[in-house]
């Protein structure tokens, strides 16, 4: 009879620990799904030729950093790409552990080819995509990350780090250090970069 009361008890704390699991898989499951509603599954082009879509290829379970850039830019773009460089440099082996998404806001001008000779110039790394496609495909993944403008020249500045897996994100200015990168990183990926 005892033991009859202690199968029971395993067999219901079994079942609750079940529960439990299926409920936070269904939670996350409802959080990618947001996410990958809210970020859209545009199909833009990476600077070797490749399609992705923008959520589900380079964003879902990630750390990620992205910004808006142009080639022709003579602004911030060159301010921000080089922090950025410093960032990959900084993370060293971690690198790997960080996607950069820049998105090209001139789709016409700033092809796959052009933007493959702007990563080399740069000398971007492994992990950093630079990203066209189709002007409205553009359009609309430009304005999920906060630029509003239809000049090239007039883009937003705006940093986005965030976290796929742990939902956290964070907006930096043009005006952050590598410094103030590399915190915002640590701090989405719970992680020090040092």
């Amino acid at each position: 009879m005892k033991r009859r009361g202690w199968t029971g008890a395993v067999l219901v704390a079994s079942i609750l620990v079940l529960a439990v699991v299926v409920v936070a898989v269904r939670a996350r499951a409802e959080a990618a799904s947001a996410a990958r509603d809210y970020f859209t599954d545009t199909i833009l082009v990476d600077q070797n030729g490749h399609s992705h879509r923008f959520y589900s290829d380079l964003i879902a379970g990630r750390v990620v950093i992205m910004n808006i850039i142009f080639t022709g830019c003579r602004s911030s773009c060159p301010i921000i790409m080089g922090r950025l460089l410093e960032l990959q440099d900084l993370l060293g082996p971690k690198r790997s552990d960080v996607s950069i998404l820049s998105i090209s806001v001139d789709p016409v001008l700033d092809t796959p080819q052009m933007l493959h000779a702007y990563a080399d110039s740069l000398q971007a790394g492994p992990g950093w995509y630079f990203l066209t496609g189709a002007k409205d495909a553009v359009d609309t993944v430009l304005r999920r990350i906060g630029n509003r403008s239809s000049k090239p020249e007039d883009h937003s500045d705006v940093i986005v780090v965030g976290n796929d897996a742990s939902g956290t994100w964070i907006k930096l200015t043009a005006i952050a250090t590598t410094e103030d990168i590399a915190r915002a990183v640590d701090e989405v990926a719970g992680k020090p970069t040092n």
